[in-house]
């Protein structure tokens, strides 16, 4: 398989003849070899509809090739699910890079082999507020957790300043399983068994919010998932709200609301 991907990312080496269809830009596909598409800049609007036009025009394609600073998070995120619906691979050849947003398209592919830069940051939007913001962040959380996207991944995106990027290195790459096969994803496994009507209590949720203080438990509760945090609150009595600290795994069950603080780390939820 590897040695296939490896023979993919030559596509750099071909000729600038070949004839490419750039009707679904920022995609493009060479109509003669209808197998690889190309992600060829900034993710726009238009990025998720012109997508699915382009996996209609061309069913053979097998693999996205990516190169890209970024764009819009919302149209990288519906995009990426339909590279996981297609079940496609991404690839960053040798010499190019994938941020910000394109990481999302990478992260949903079947087999992934980054080649070149695959670099994450906190979004931003002058036009959001801050409840929008966290609205943004919590769709990000909801669509990758489907891609096996280790929480140490979260973390390092959402502590890195917008201004700034987070390159990962060959070793984190291995490490943070986002090179290969991709494995299904067991947070959303979980998550999916336990997200019924009688089993989770209603919370109203608050991303990059941190409730500072007035815990239940002096250490908390620790490796748990964020709908296992919200279960334990519920079976306590006295348990009205709680703080979830995304990249530990560490439930902060709380007796009343504490300080509200902004923390790009934390989850927090209010008992309704």
């Amino acid at each position: 398989m590897l040695l296939s991907v490896l023979a993919i990312v030559g596509w750099s080496t071909r000729s600038a003849a070949a004839d490419y269809d750039l009707r679904f830009l920022p995609f493009a596909v060479d109509a003669d070899e209808p197998h690889l598409a190309f992600l060829v800049g900034d993710i726009t609007s238009r990025a998720a509809l012109n997508m699915q036009r382009l996996s209609d025009a061309y069913p053979e394609i097998e693999a996205l090739v990516l190169e890209s600073d970024g764009g819009d998070a919302h149209a990288a995120l519906t995009s990426a699910r339909i590279v996981d619906e297609m079940n496609w691979r991404t690839i960053i050849p040798m010499g190019a890079g994938c941020y910000s947003a394109c990481a999302f398209l990478y992260f949903a592919g079947s087999f992934r082999y980054a080649g070149g830069e695959l670099g994450v940051h906190q979004t931003s939007s002058e036009r959001e507020s801050n409840f929008e913001s966290q609205l943004t962040v919590a769709d990000i959380i909801e669509v990758l957790s489907a891609f096996d996207v280790d929480q140490q991944v979260y973390r390092i995106m959402f502590s890195t300043p917008p201004e700034d990027m987070y390159v990962f290195s060959e070793r984190e790459l291995i490490s943070l399983g986002l090179v290969g096969e991709r494995k299904p994803s067991v947070v959303g496994d979980v998550a999916a068994s336990e997200m019924t009507p009688s089993s989770i209590p209603e919370f109203r949720r608050y991303y990059q919010t941190d409730f500072f203080g007035d815990d239940l438990y002096p250490e908390g509760v620790k490796n748990v998932t964020l709908q296992q945090c919200e279960q334990i609150c519920a079976k306590s009595k006295r348990c009205v709200a709680y703080t979830f600290v995304v990249d530990m795994n560490w439930c902060w069950p709380k007796h009343n609301l504490g300080v509200r603080r902004p923390d790009s780390r934390m989850i927090s939820g209010i008992l309704r």
